[in-house]
C-alpha cells in the first residue's frame, strides 16, 4: 500500500538521521596537517563519501565543504544531518533513474569560485569503482594545484554489500585522515558480504 511504504521510507530516513548524529557526536577525527591549506576541492573515493562528512563534521578544517551528491533517500537524511552542522549539498543529476537535472562541471567550478570548497566523489555517484568520470578528471585538472585527496583510517565499521562497498562509520569510531596529491588505491574486500570490522586500534579501510 502506497501509504505502508512512504511511512517505511519516513522510518528509514528518521533512524538514518539519528545514526548519522550519533557517529558525529560520538566519533574521535585527527586531522594529519597539511603545508597547504588553501584547498578548494576535496577527493575521496565513493566508498568513504560518509566517513568524509564525518571527519569533516567534526575536526575538519573550516568552513565545510559542500558535499557534491545525490538527493535521493538516504541522500536526503544525510543532507539534512551535514546541514544541521553548518554545511550545504550540491545535487548533481542521476542519468540512470532520468532524475532532474543537477549541478553539472560547470556549476561545480562556479560554487568554488564564488562560494567556497567543495567534497567530490570522482567515480560516483554509481560508478565503476575507483573510476573517475570525464567530468571529474576535467575539474579535477582545472584546480590541480588546489586539490586534496583523503584516505582514511577507521577503527570502527561495517562494510555494504554495494558495486562502492560503502563504509559506514561506527559510533566511537577513530578516524586518522591523511591527505595525498594523488588518488589512493584501495583493494577489493575479500568478502563480499556485509563485513564488520572492531578493532583495538586504527587500521587502512
Amino acid at each position: 500500500m502506497p501509504g505502508s511504504r512512504q511511512s517505511r521510507l519516513g522510518i528509514q530516513a528518521t533512524l538514518i538521521h539519528q545514526y548519522a548524529s550519533l557517529v558525529c557526536r560520538t566519533a574521535k577525527v585527527r586531522w594529519r596537517s597539511s603545508e597547504d591549506e588553501t584547498r578548494t576541492l576535496w577527493l575521496c573515493w565513493h566508498e568513504h563519501a560518509l566517513v568524509a562528512g564525518v571527519a569533516f563534521i567534526v575536526a575538519g578544517p573550516r568552513p565545510l565543504p559542500c558535499i557534491v551528491g545525490l538527493l535521493n533517500r538516504r541522500g536526503n537524511a544525510l543532507r539534512r544531518v551535514y546541514e544541521r552542522f553548518g554545511g550545504s549539498f550540491l545535487q548533481v543529476t542521476d542519468r540512470l533513474r532520468n532524475g532532474r537535472p543537477g549541478a553539472r562541471r560547470d556549476d561545480i567550478l562556479r560554487h568554488i569560485q564564488q562560494v567556497g570548497p567543495c567534497l567530490l566523489t570522482p567515480d560516483g555517484p554509481r560508478g565503476p569503482r575507483q573510476v573517475m568520470k570525464d567530468g571529474s578528471k576535467s575539474l579535477i585538472l582545472d584546480l590541480e594545484t588546489h586539490s586534496t585527496w583523503l584516505t582514511f583510517k577507521i577503527s570502527r565499521k561495517i562494510r555494504l554489500k554495494r558495486w562502492d562497498h560503502l563504509v559506514i562509520p561506527l559510533p566511537f569510531a577513530a578516524i586518522d585522515v591523511v591527505q595525498s596529491s594523488t588518488p589512493p588505491r584501495t583493494e577489493e574486500p575479500k568478502s563480499t558480504l556485509l563485513s564488520r570490522s572492531f578493532t583495538d586500534g586504527a587500521h587502512q579501510s
